[in-house]
């Protein structure tokens, strides 16, 4: 008798699969480099917390370049990019935050008081520029048929 999966168990592996071949596309070096560019921007008052920082960061750009991946498939289906960036703006919208808190609690950013807005709009500038990079690695993924 065989081994019985639930259809969640079966999508989560699917996911898995998935996310496994499309991080193999992903540099780290480059991760790395839009990181320390983006940290070294911002007015950061304790810089040793900054390697600290870094891992929070690239787990956020990992994160935003899998959701563009993942997205990426309606892509192959015709959508136009606006349209499945608004699919996706929830998700995207949440990784921005929890990018904001950490960076601005965490940070301990000089003079924030009046930077609030601008530090925002960079963190969504970050996860954006990771969510687009997965979104095309994906696309040019579909339109290879690399993805089963």
């Amino acid at each position: 008798m065989g081994v019985i999966f639930t259809f969640k168990e079966k999508r989560r592996q699917k996911q898995m699969i998935f996310e496994k071949r499309a991080l193999r596309e992903l540099s780290l070096e480059s991760l790395r480099a839009s990181i320390s560019r983006f940290l070294k921007e911002q007015p950061i008052k304790n810089r040793s917390i900054e390697s600290i920082m870094e891992d929070y960061f690239l787990e956020s750009a990992i994160e935003s370049y899998l959701l563009g991946a993942r997205y990426s498939k309606f892509s192959y289906y015709g959508e136009q990019v606006d349209a499945i960036r608004n699919r996706s703006l929830e998700e995207e919208k949440h990784l921005v935050n929890h990018l904001y808190h950490y960076f601005y609690f965490a940070g301990g950013l000089e003079d924030a008081a009046n930077k609030q807005e601008v530090i925002y709009e960079k963190c969504k500038g970050f996860v954006e520029t990771w969510w687009r990079e997965g979104f095309h690695k994906g696309e040019r993924r579909y339109k290879l048929r690399l993805i089963r």
